[in-house]
């Protein structure tokens, strides 16, 4: 006959309860498990103290290194804790706005993911980060803790005409104030967490580092005519190349640019659409402006015209100065 207690229930019963409680009261009562962590990232403020969204102000460094870009700005980021459990996370994802660049002290653009990400880029960094304790001051990223934004505003945007050959047009000049606020999105995962955490960090720009500054004169095309000489192709060097995006967004079409260096320290820029070449780039002194520009207008595989021009190398051009493992696509 099997023994009651009290409030009936069977001695097999209720040490199944008893064992129950004691593993529920060692759960609560175990260091880091009462809660769960809740990771935020920050950034270091003109006045020493971490937040998520800071005012950045002209006084910081303005030269940027990517070609395009009209400001430079130091962040220095941070993990705060705003939970009740430590956690240590593997991975930080950053996506940032097209306009935005992510660049190391150098001024080399960190490497992006290649995954869709809509209208941002995603940088991915794996790290050996430290346990984050609640109720602490923000843990230091780890290695560089200081990311360099870049903001690009082009001088020329690139369109597709009828007859499939890339050209490039100037680009009117945006509105300071769609530039002014960088929203950048995080994602901490990974390691000892139990869910992926994400959050927003906000930068808000002085109207002065918006600005773009006419360096070159406006762009001018003459005539068509002849393509013109074909430059020796025994003694370029290949400098790299670069995949751009061109046409409308809604049905763009990809453009593969091939940079070569020539005698004269000029560059000569081959692009192909659809596997065909279909245009050829020339910076006959290396200043950076292009002076010629020839063209396959019917894909029949001979670039056959030509014209002079006077224009900036496009930035979408021109093959990226990749940092080291700061940061790396997913």
């Amino acid at each position: 006959m099997t023994k009651r207690t009290r409030l009936g229930l069977s001695r097999r019963a209720w040490t199944v309860l008893v064992l129950m409680a004691v593993a529920a009261a060692a759960v609560v009562l175990a260091p880091g498990a009462s809660s769960s962590a809740e990771l935020q990232l920050v950034v270091l403020d003109r006045d020493g103290r971490f937040r998520d969204s800071v005012a950045v102000g002209p006084e910081v460094e303005r030269e940027p290194h990517l070609p395009g870009a009209v400001s430079r700005v130091p962040l220095v980021l941070g993990i705060r804790n705003a939970g009740e459990a430590r956690a240590r996370p593997s991975r930080l994802e950053l996506s940032v706005p097209e306009r935005v660049r992510l660049t190391d002290a150098d001024g080399r653009q960190l490497v992006a993911g290649t995954g869709a990400a809509g209208p941002l880029v995603r940088y991915a960094f794996e790290r050996e980060f430290e346990p984050v304790a609640p109720g602490r001051l923000p843990e230091l990223l780890p290695g560089p803790d200081t990311l360099w934004v870049e903001v690009v505003v082009p001088f020329v945007y690139c369109i597709v005409l009828a007859d499939s050959v890339p050209e490039f047009i100037p680009a009117p000049l945006p509105d300071p104030e769609t530039l002014r606020s960088i929203r950048i999105f995080y994602a901490f995962e990974g390691g000892d967490l139990v869910r992926r955490q994400t959050g927003i960090l906000t930068l808000a720009l002085d109207e002065v580092m918006v600005q773009r500054v006419a360096t070159h004169e406006e762009p001018t095309a003459g005539p068509a005519g002849p393509a013109g000489p074909t430059p020796d192709t025994t003694r370029l060097e290949r400098i790299g190349e670069r995949t751009a995006v061109c046409g409308d967004p809604a049905e763009p079409t990809s453009v593969h640019a091939t940079v070569w260096r020539t005698p004269g320290d000029g560059r000569f820029i081959v692009l192909a659409s659809g596997g065909v070449v279909r245009k050829h780039l020339y910076d006959l002194d290396g200043d950076g402006i292009l002076e010629r520009e020839a063209w396959d207008g019917d894909g029949d595989g001979r670039v056959d015209r030509g014209r002079t021009i006077r224009l900036p190398i496009p930035e979408m051009l021109l093959p990226r100065l990749q940092g080291t493992a700061t940061g790396t696509g997913p």
